[in-house]
């Protein structure tokens, strides 16, 4: 995924069991691996959804986790864009 400073994403995460159907009620864990690059807010309302900004440029993982599963996005920031948004 490719941000600019400022801008945002919505993602959404599901959990799965072993015959593919959706867990719904399942709490997915959000987390960046680089703050300083892409935060990830997650939706307290909707479980699985979150909103990815760009904070400056770099590159960093977004990561959603359940279940000690992980799926991860990188997300790369460049530099022209929006005003950053408050730490």
């Amino acid at each position: 995924m490719t941000l600019q400073v400022g801008q945002r994403q919505g993602v959404v995460a599901m959990a799965y069991d072993a015959r593919s159907n959706v867990l719904p009620s399942v709490r997915i864990t959000w987390s960046s691996t680089n703050l300083a690059v892409a935060r990830v807010d997650p939706d307290a309302r909707q479980p699985g959804v979150a909103t990815i900004i760009g904070v400056a440029p770099g590159i960093a993982l977004s990561e959603a986790e359940a279940g000690g599963r992980k799926g991860t996005v990188q997300v790369q920031v460049g530099g022209a864009g929006g005003v950053a948004p408050p730490v």
